[in-house]
């Protein structure tokens, strides 16, 4: 390093200024994860998004298969092929994110889906009247410093009427 080189970088060091490389932008990522992949029906960026040893849980109503706890890549799309089974969202315009929270590494969201109720749905929630179901749901997101997924959360519950006052 020259000596003007040197002098440049202790200068920048004394303001504060780091030269080790940035940290992702971990709200920008997960919007992305959710605009393309989720919403946008992008499934290789949802996989490639997620770390190899990725641990991911899911919380709802008693009696739905995908509650549960899954991990790697494998384990979330055994997640994907219950959802899918089990909770019918007609289009993408029907699930939305309405607030992300970015604390360092870890993205709260918070939105609303509604669909079908099915069979399943009716079996496994009988109090839901009418033919529409609303799940408002929150999800817990954890990156790495490569901006992978390595841990997921989601909180859900079902409504057969949107509620009065929404939790965001």
């Amino acid at each position: 390093m020259t000596r003007s080189a040197l002098f440049l970088v202790l200068g920048l060091m004394s303001f504060g200024v780091s030269l080790a490389s940035a940290a992702p932008d971990y709200g920008a990522i997960v919007k992305n994860w959710y605009e393309k992949g989720v919403e946008g029906g992008d499934t290789q960026l949802v996989m490639d998004t997620l770390s190899d040893d990725i641990q991911w849980w899911c919380f709802g109503p008693a009696g739905f298969t995908m509650n549960d706890y899954y991990q790697g890549k494998d384990g979330v799309g055994q997640f994907f092929d219950r959802l899918g089974n089990e909770l019918v969202v007609d289009t993408a315009q029907n699930f939305r994110v309405h607030q992300m929270d970015v604390s360092g590494n870890v993205v709260n969201v918070y939105g609303l889906e509604k669909g079908t109720i099915t069979p399943f749905v009716k079996q496994n929630a009988p109090a839901l009247k009418g033919d529409t179901f609303y799940n408002y749901f929150n999800h817990r997101l954890e990156l790495n410093e490569q901006g992978k997924i390595t841990r997921f959360r989601c909180n859900w519950a079902l409504f057969d009427h949107p509620v009065a006052v929404a939790p965001f």
